[in-house]
């Protein structure tokens, strides 16, 4: 919702991250040819489900000093995730005997009546956005922006209801966190892009450039520490 103060406008957002993930494998082996007296069939089978919401919010300023110049300044949390995953495996084993009779055994892991869903949660990377845009009149624009990320915050967090308190996380969370911070730095992205209108048509050009997550001292090649993005668009609204 944004409000407006002469020449700057405030605006905040609140948004909700959702995932359902469902995963399955399957392995079977069917004896065709009677090769192995009383077996029939052998089948292996896997599932993971994932799923989890959580929330999110974004606040952002933007001033317009001048009639052609327009800033902006924008901050997005972190967020939490909470997670829950369910893993199952199953093994089923098929015989017949002599008198021809079919039997099944099967096995669980864990049985399905003692199945307890594994719940974590999860921080993501925060992210602080600059932004400045200069106009010619209804012609033209040119806008940059500046991200800058948080990688080294990603890992496992407390319960929203616990807040952030270390002892709340798990030791292998702590350790997942330690290894976050050892292997990421911020992260930064750099966008700049031009639009100009001639009557009805819409001249579009852009370039954006990515630093890599990891640290410098894990990425090998050297030359593939960042990424690189050219495009261009037209458009004609006759």
């Amino acid at each position: 919702f944004p409000v407006t103060i002469y020449l700057v406008q405030l605006g905040l957002s609140v948004g909700v991250r959702t995932l359902n993930h469902q995963w399955r494998s399957s392995y079977q082996e069917v004896d065709r040819r009677d090769s192995t007296p009383e077996f029939e069939s052998f089948e292996y089978i896997r599932k993971l489900e994932v799923s989890g919401s959580g929330l999110f919010f974004r606040l952002g300023v933007q001033a317009q000093p001048l009639a052609w110049l327009r800033l902006g300044l924008a901050f997005s949390s972190r967020g939490r995730t909470a997670l829950t995953e369910r893993y199952q495996t199953l093994m089923v084993a098929n015989f017949v005997d002599t008198a021809n009779i079919l039997y099944t055994l099967k096995g669980y892991s864990p049985d399905p009546d003692t199945l307890t869903p594994f719940v974590w949660t999860y921080k993501g990377s925060n992210r602080t956005t600059l932004s400045a845009s200069v106009f010619w009149g209804r012609s033209g624009l040119l806008s940059v922006d500046y991200d800058l990320m948080g990688y080294r915050g990603m890992g496992v967090g407390a319960p929203l209801n616990e807040g952030d308190i270390d002892p709340t996380v798990p030791d292998w969370g702590k350790d997942l966190n330690r290894e976050a911070r050892e292997t990421f730095r911020l992260g930064h992205q750099v966008r700049m892009g031009t639009e100009w209108v001639q009557g009805p048509a819409v001249y579009r050009m852009g370039y954006a450039w990515s630093s890599s997550p990891y640290k410098s001292e894990l990425i090998d090649p050297a030359w593939n520490q960042s990424r690189r993005q050219f495009w261009v668009g037209y458009r004609d609204w006759e």
